[in-house]
């Protein structure tokens, strides 16, 4: 494979991660799927076309890596009421509900402040 297919299926990766964005619909099996793999970040909206919904995908999508990062799965909920954003651990607790835009960098100091995170960080910097 050239060198310029190689370096741009990452780009195409991240092009469909953020167009499931907005498609993805959570249950609670799904949520069920993610514990103790992932860290769930569920936005509900009433739809796409809310003010509160577009900004809080657009801080969402330019931290890409640091949601990654962080093992942090998106889900989107489009048959709210009205706009919440909830922060689920590893662990399938709830961490963090609200109503109002959550900023990344306190999305990830929230997560980067609990103890299994905290042993994350560790364990990945003694393997490097």
């Amino acid at each position: 494979m050239p060198t310029y297919y190689r370096l741009a299926l990452p780009f195409l990766g991240l092009a469909v991660a953020l167009a499931q964005f907005a498609m993805s619909a959570p249950s609670p099996s799904s949520l069920r799927e993610y514990r103790w793999k992932n860290r769930v970040v569920h936005v509900a909206t009433p739809t796409t076309d809310d003010p509160l919904y577009q900004a809080q995908a657009a801080k969402l999508m330019t931290q890409f890596i640091g949601l990654l990062e962080r093992d942090i799965v998106v889900l989107t909920d489009l048959n709210a009421t009205k706009f919440e954003i909830t922060l689920f651990g590893k662990d399938g607790g709830t961490k963090l509900s609200r109503s109002t835009l959550l900023e990344p960098e306190e999305l990830f100091a929230i997560i980067d402040a609990m103890p299994m995170r905290r042993d994350e960080i560790r364990t990945r910097s003694v393997t490097q």
